[in-house]
């Protein structure tokens, strides 16, 4: 059947091939490239936890128990083969991109034609914070693969077959288990269910094999439980939900200033190609434009049909209460109240709450503006306000947090992704709309629609309705493939191998070695190498290596101090003797 789809559908054939290729030589690239270096310290956490998954004895680093523990895993499979080397966590990262497109170009066939669906998956393809994070050990594709096929799922679950539940509900387990923020699509699959009309009648209608579903997701879960119980290791994602719930908290959440808020729209040119950032201006403008239609069509339809909206109006989710039209339009403003506040607030209060304020803010909308229209007006009601809460949990979620990193878009990428494909299709069909009425445009003599007589006859001439997904199509390619040429080669990786090296060979072997990037040495050593994670100053160093019993310091600072001798220098890499 799966065989049948892929061979009938050319749209998905391209979509398998390019993200195959893109994966590929990613994989391969990082794989013969010394890149790992002085921007890439996450992955050694994960490679140490890998090796204690395969049995290795790496003492210290406690704070690695807090980690999602999927891909570690995975990859400590691959070690246990014998492929104990930095290439398995970029295959088993790696890997999972290509998933991640498929996916996408699924999801969007849901609501789209294959046409857009195309054009979409290869957006989100080239999109250049997620190729430059495919194949580098971090987790962020993974989770973000799980959570895609989580959400399309659980459509068709709600849709076509509630067996689907049985796929679903493990996915977003595998989710959160690939990285804990992953959680926040439940929201998104959530309101798909409470934006469904008599909400009751369809929660007994889907409650079997929604309990069949949960249940399925324990295979993955009670492994899970039983290694941490047995490991008596805490539930790291409840440590950081309890940091980001803090707003007081300096290592998750702090107070945001306001242009932060800002941060991940703001600059969505960068995200979107890093390389060409004027390339992404286009994207932007999508999404203004996007913003826009939503807030005049609300508008317009709201204050058009009040008139035509009998007094009382059935209560969407309890068809026997009856509520004044005049209560669910005060409904409807005050949700997007709370819409305003949880954004603005993000980081002056806790994530938790703001989250909570969203949730139902975007609630009270949904069954309002269900019960004052009927089931045919908007015919994809249901994924479009799916899709903008998805959206919404991770933007409030990373807008809130201390740190900003393009990294974090990628959570974003798949309802974004939606989102600009959906405003690519109001331009396509504003263009065909005026190029049917050409002729009565043309006889127009005023002002707007000379405008629009321009627009249509530059329509004539280039064709835009085809031009602009075609250009669309080769912005993509050209952003995907021209990462490919970058050089992502990083020297300190060079030098700290060769330290490493050096170390094995020179020093004795029950000596005990502090350093200011002690992952790095962890994973090449293969034993624990104290980490100065808390930067202890220079002048401190010294007391620092007394009082964890070591004799040795690697160092790319390069500082010279008393009761430290310099015993070799390996490019920028040092590496000092205690003498006291």
């Amino acid at each position: 059947m799966i065989l049948d789809k892929i061979k009938n559908d050319k749209y998905l054939q391209f979509i398998i091939v390019f993200s195959v290729f893109i994966a590929i030589a990613l994989i391969f690239i990082n794989s013969t490239t010394n890149f790992l270096g002085r921007y890439f310290v996450d992955p050694y956490f994960y490679l140490i936890q890998a090796l204690r998954y395969a049995g290795y004895n790496i003492g210290g680093y406690a704070y690695i128990n807090y980690f999602p523990p999927l891909v570690p895993f995975l990859t400590s499979l691959l070690f246990r083969l014998g492929l104990v080397g930095d290439y398995s966590i970029f295959f088993v990262t790696g890997i999972f991109y290509i998933p991640a497109v498929i996916g996408v170009y699924a999801l969007l066939k849901l609501r789209f034609n294959e046409q857009y669906a195309f054009i979409g998956a290869l957006f989100y393809g080239s999109i250049s914070v997620n190729i430059m994070w495919v194949a580098n050990g971090t987790i962020d594709i993974p989770s973000v693969a799980f959570s895609i096929w989580a959400f399309y799922t659980f459509i068709l679950a709600i849709e076509k077959n509630q067996k689907y539940f049985y796929l679903s509900i493990p996915l977003v387990v595998l989710s959160v288990f690939a990285k804990y923020i992953g959680a926040l699509v439940i929201f998104g699959m959530l309101m798909y269910v409470l934006s469904k009309k008599d909400l009751f009648s369809n929660i007994a209608k889907y409650i079997k094999h929604f309990i069949g579903g949960v249940i399925a997701s324990f295979i993955f879960i009670i492994p899970f439980l039983v290694h941490y119980y047995i490991n008596k290791i805490p539930f790291g994602f409840l440590n950081q939900a309890s940091n980001v719930a803090n707003p007081g908290a300096s290592s998750a959440v702090a107070y945001v200033p306001p242009n932060d808020l800002l941060f991940y729209l703001f600059f969505i040119p960068r995200f979107v190609c890093k390389y060409i950032p004027v390339a992404g201006i286009p994207i932007l403008i999508i999404l203004i434009i996007v913003a826009l239609y939503v807030l005049y069509r609300l508008k317009d339809n709201l204050t058009k049909d009040y008139r035509s909206i009998p007094n009382k109006i059935n209560l969407s989710i309890f068809n026997k209460i009856k509520l004044s039209k005049n209560v669910f339009y005060g409904i409807i403003i005050l949700s997007i109240i709370l819409f305003a506040i949880s954004f603005l607030l993000a980081g002056t209060w806790s994530f938790i709450t703001c989250e909570l304020i969203f949730f139902i803010g975007i609630m009270l909308f949904t069954i309002s503006f269900n019960s004052i229209y009927d089931d045919g007006k908007y015919e994809f009601f249901n994924f479009d306000i799916a899709t903008y809460t998805w959206f919404f949990s991770y933007l409030i979620f990373f807008s809130a947090h201390l740190i900003k990193a393009d990294r974090y878009f990628i959570i974003h990428a798949p309802s974004f992704t939606i989102i600009i494909i959906f405003g690519l299709t109001l331009i396509i069909r504003y263009l065909n709309t005026y190029s049917k009425n050409y002729n009565s445009l043309k006889e127009s003599n005023r002002t707007i629609d000379n405008i629009k007589v321009k627009l249509v006859i530059w329509n004539k001439k280039y064709n835009l309705i085809q031009l602009i997904p075609t250009l669309f199509v080769i912005l993509c390619l050209l952003s995907s493939l021209g990462y490919l040429a970058v050089d992502k080669h990083d020297t300190i990786v060079d030098d700290e191998k060769q330290t490493a090296l050096w170390t094995k060979g020179n020093l004795p072997a029950n000596e005990t070695i502090c350093a200011d990037r002690g992952p790095i040495f962890t994973w090449y050593l293969q034993k624990e190498v104290i980490y100065n994670k808390d930067s202890v100053p220079l002048n401190n160093i010294s007391t620092f290596l007394k009082d964890n019993n070591a004799t040795y310091y690697v160092s790319l600072k390069g500082f010279e101090i008393q009761n430290l001798t310099i015993i070799k220098h390996i490019g920028k890499v040092t590496i000092y003797k205690n003498n006291v």
